[in-house]
């Protein structure tokens, strides 16, 4: 079978300039819409749409794009045979992009989906409407390592959980809409969230508007998360540190360090335990191919119908707490 005829909008450093970085590349064999795209049988990658023309030359000369455009308008004649579109453009203009594909089956889309929820709602209900399928571009999602904590082994491991501090950093709507939604994955859908005014709101999104503040999340399971923004200028840090009835797992390092400290007897008081803060077991980290994943997964429930990992319902829910925890 011949790939889905594909098109990639926008071609900046999710798509291919992470490419480029020797340090990535040593951890994720799969770091950009490129790399996937290039050596991927199911997709056809035919187009790629850029008002760069830096990055219009790059997809010619480096990846081989057979198609490529500066506009969408320059590109009409072969938008209407483009079956996917990997949309990694900023938020604004979304909806108009996916008008675009008469023949559209399926986007893969980066978050956050629109400039806010009443437009990224609409969008969704433009897929829906058209049978578009929608996988929004949440890859832990398709991280082994996760889904099998989410599976039952973080019970397994920890017990019920006690509680979970969460770090993250360079925007609410750029990062922490990621957190919230491993939050979502690994201790189910959220019932309570606020606003804390009195953690620091630190302004450092590439996200128009975005800003980064302190939160809580408690899951209808019961399970409470408290998160902090980190300033990205000392170090970058997307992760979690989870205390169960067991001891504790730390998710760190963006999912590179995964470090578990079991309880035992304690070492200074006889008849109580502590945790082994200082014999952690080191855990898988995140899977080097965790892209491809989210790309396999939206291949199988285009052919087989299977469950997309994480829908725009899904990610909707994501969209919807960011607006409301944005409003001061």
């Amino acid at each position: 079978m011949k790939g889905f005829k594909t098109a990639l909008i926008g071609f900046g450093m999710v798509s291919h300039g992470y490419s480029n970085d020797k340090l990535m590349r040593k951890y994720f064999k799969y770091a950009t819409h490129a790399q996937v795209l290039s050596s991927h049988s199911g997709f056809d990658w035919q187009l790629v749409i850029d008002p760069n023309p830096e990055a219009c030359n790059i997809a010619k000369s480096r990846w081989n794009v057979p198609h490529v455009y500066d506009s969408l308008e320059n590109a009409s004649k072969i938008l209407e045979n483009i079956e996917i579109a990997i949309i990694a453009t900023p938020p604004q203009h979304r909806s108009t992009i996916i008008k675009s594909f008469p023949s559209l089956k399926a986007v893969l889309v980066e978050k956050p989906l629109g400039i806010n929820y009443e437009k990224s709602e609409s969008f969704i209900n433009y897929c829906n409407k058209n049978n578009i399928l929608v996988q929004v571009n949440y890859a832990r999602r398709g991280d082994p390592f996760l889904r099998s904590l989410a599976a039952g082994g973080l019970s397994n491991m920890l017990g019920k959980i006690q509680i979970v501090y969460g770090l993250y950093g360079n925007g609410l709507r750029n990062n922490g809409t990621h957190m919230i939604d491993m939050v979502r994955m690994l201790f189910g859908e959220i019932e309570i969230y606020e606003r804390i005014n009195n953690i620091s709101n630190i302004n450092e999104s590439p996200i128009k508007g975005d800003s980064s503040v302190g939160f809580l999340l408690k899951t209808e399971s019961g399970t409470t998360t408290i998160f902090s923004p980190v300033d990205f200028s000392f170090y970058r840090e997307n992760g979690l540190i989870i205390f169960g009835e067991k001891g504790r797992l730390e998710i760190l390092n963006e999912g590179l360090v995964n470090n578990y400290y079991p309880s035992k007897a304690n070492r200074s008081t006889t008849d109580s335990k502590e945790i082994a803060n200082d014999h952690p077991t080191r855990l898988d980290s995140f899977s080097s191919d965790i892209f491809l994943h989210i790309y396999n997964n939206l291949l199988d429930a285009l052919i087989a119908n299977s469950p997309l990992l994480s829908n725009g319902s899904s990610a909707l829910i994501n969209e919807k707490i960011l607006e409301d925890l944005s409003i001061d």
